[in-house]
């Protein structure tokens, strides 16, 4: 018999933690226990702080995706020490329910970036501000977003300059890395989440009704059921797939809730990465690389560490009165983000909707199907694997411009209570929602910019590591307002699907939201849409460019072909920040395969005569 496990439920809160409380304590005889963190590698922080000195060959910054892979690649070499360093902890057991993910966004896993204030964005948010979502966790994003896998479209990887990044080449990786190579040493699990209720078949009508299908392999425009990264009801993180094979390699290290403050450069002549500073319980001190530093904290702060190491724009670090070691003018520059506008639509009781009530006692069940046996509607993330690619626009491309993300919310959903609190909505928003939920079900489509004209930034606010720094993202503002006529096609697109899931309901329509900044103007029209997509328009967790990849004499870029930082010797980054464009699906297949993909650039590098499979030739290395 075991003991009551104690659990950090922090990152739950409201109704959804009432019942964890309940339920836990009345089961723990029987729990099937969510969430050990003895799956993952031992935390060597409290060591660190012990030596006098440490010192590894790599030492990987950010233990997301990329970080993940990584280490798992470069660990196998067995004479090589590899530390891997996370601001963030173990994952909480809340990270491994599905049905859960809108509970993390804001909770401690979560690094809350504030962005600034926006002229043509964000003004329906409290202080007119978004916050942007990204996992400050063991696993990063994987470990808190809604569980979807996307490589993106073979042909986003063919807007890239080198043949090493192409889309044949990444496909090759993505390959390997999910387990489907003779080569494979690591498995991805993938699976459906197998939703089938009423509302997704009214939403897959609604589609095709308006000429849109299934979408089959290799066809970009349609509807879809994303895979998602879970197996036997759990999440699956990308600490999980990468780290829990080899959890015990005696040369991989782990360090959790350790930040970073700064890499150590060389100087004056020798500009090489020695190391970084580092602060674990206020206590600061120095961890040496030997060979590499590699960066695999995610667009924002890559872009915020290297400007604190004095790597960046000369006159810009400078004013600031830091350190300066190289003129990287690119830095944090080229900021690239999915915009994605919210439409909410309210539905009648009808006789053809099934289940649209959500009443107490389905939370109880449900909490006790999912804690003894990983099953019911905790299980799953209701709608929200269906995703459609639309192309409003004929601009001589068979690639969509948008994609239609869902979720669903019965009458009186509790869910609805977490998401809008995540979602950090004006008061006057927040009620309206709330009162339309209390007599009708609620579809949320998510219309989503795929590739955004706009560009942004991430500077600092101030020097110290722990501040928030700069993020602008400059949304709607192309010159030939693309992006903003590109969001108005998507807002009419939905508002056409509303008439037609009209003819499947009593009655459907677009909720008005009581949006402050809109009242003066009708409701649907022209002049209110313009408004509510200011307002309304929100970035999504995936963030690229900060650190473009491009050629040695390309002032525009930050890093080389090997993903080595410019001007500076032994550092690399290796996640999306390295891309000069948006995946068309989110960023953590594609973050794991940058990181996958460097390992093999590093053994090139450090392993004498070896040669990647990934460059058409057999490896020798011996590596297994």
């Amino acid at each position: 018999m075991h003991g009551v496990v104690e659990y950090d439920i922090s990152p739950i809160r409201g109704p959804l933690a009432n019942a964890f409380v309940i339920l836990i304590n009345a089961l723990f005889f029987n729990i099937r226990l969510i969430g050990l963190n003895d799956m993952y590698p031992m935390d060597c922080s409290r060591k660190l702080l012990n030596e006098e000195e440490s010192i590894f060959d790599f030492i990987v910054v950010g233990a997301g995706a990329a970080g993940c892979a990584v280490a798992n690649r470069i660990s196998e070499k067995e004479t090589w020490t590899v530390l891997l360093i996370e601001a963030g902890d173990y994952p909480s057991p809340t990270s491994n329910v599905p049905a859960l993910y809108t509970t993390l966004i804001g909770s401690k896993e979560d690094w809350k970036f504030i962005m600034e204030k926006e002229p043509k964005a964000c003004k329906g948010f409290a202080n007119e501000r978004c916050t942007i979502s990204r996992g400050r966790v063991l696993g990063g994003t994987s470990t808190i977003n809604n569980l979807l896998y996307s490589r993106g479209q073979p042909e986003d990887f063919d807007q890239t300059e080198f043949l090493s990044w192409d889309s044949e080449t990444t496909t090759k990786i993505f390959h390997t890395m999910e387990g489907h190579s003779p080569n494979s040493t690591t498995f991805i699990h993938l699976d459906f989440t197998n939703y089938t209720e009423t509302p997704k078949q009214l939403l897959e009508e609604a589609y095709l009704a308006a000429g849109y299908r299934r979408m089959p392999k290799r066809h970009a425009i349609g509807f879809m059921d994303h895979l998602t990264l879970k197996k036997s009801g759990e999440r699956i993180n990308m600490a999980k797939i990468f780290l829990t094979p080899v959890k015990n390699r005696p040369n991989l290290f782990f360090s959790r809730n350790t930040e970073v403050e700064a890499i150590g450069v060389t100087e004056p002549v020798d500009k090489r990465a020695n190391g970084v500073n580092v602060t674990i319980d206020g206590i600061r001190f120095f961890l040496r690389a030997r060979k590499e530093v590699i960066l695999t904290a995610g667009a924002i702060n890559n872009a915020k560490l290297l400007l604190l190491s004095g790597i960046g724009p000369k006159d810009y670090l400078t004013a600031k009165n830091l350190p300066f070691y190289a003129d990287v003018p690119a830095v944090g520059q080229n900021l690239q983000m999915h915009l994605t506008v919210p439409i909410y639509v309210a539905s009648e009781p009808s006789n053809a909707n099934q289940k649209e009530y959500y009443f107490d006692e389905e939370l109880i069940r449900d909490t006790f199907d999912y804690v003894m046996y990983r099953s019911g509607n905790f299980s799953n993330t209701n709608i929200n694997e269906l995703v459609a690619y639309i192309l409003t626009k004929k601009i001589g491309t068979t690639f969509p411009n948008l994609a239609v993300h869902h979720m669903y919310f019965r009458i009186g959903d509790r869910n609805l209570l977490s998401w809008i609190d995540a979602m950090n909505y004006h008061p006057k928003i927040i009620n309206a929602l709330i009162n339309s939920n209390r007599g009708k079900a609620l579809i949320l489509f998510m219309v989503t910019l795929l590739k955004p004209v706009s560009r942004g930034e991430v500077l600092l606010n101030e020097t110290h590591f722990t501040s928030n720094p700069s993020i602008k993202g400059n949304f709607f503002a192309d010159v030939e307002d693309w992006d903003y006529q590109t969001m108005l096609s998507g807002f009419s697109f939905i508002a056409n699907l509303t008439e037609k899931l009209k003819l499947k309901t009593h009655h459907s329509e677009l909720v008005d939201l009581d949006i402050p900044n809109c009242r003066n103007f009708k409701f649907c029209t022209p002049a209110y849409v313009k408004c509510y997509i200011h307002n309304m328009a929100f970035p999504d967790s995936e963030a690229t460019g900060t650190a473009k990849m491009g050629a040695d004499c390309d002032e525009t870029a930050v890093v080389k072909e090997d993903l080595e930082v410019r001007k500076v010797r032994c550092l690399r980054v290796a996640d999306s920040s390295v891309l000069n464009f948006l995946p068309t699906g989110n960023t953590v297949a594609t973050d794991a395969m940058i990181g996958y993909n460097l390992g093999e650039i590093l053994r090139e590098k450090w392993v004498k005569d070896y040669v990647s499979v990934f460059r058409g030739v057999k490896q020798e290395d011996g590596v297994h």
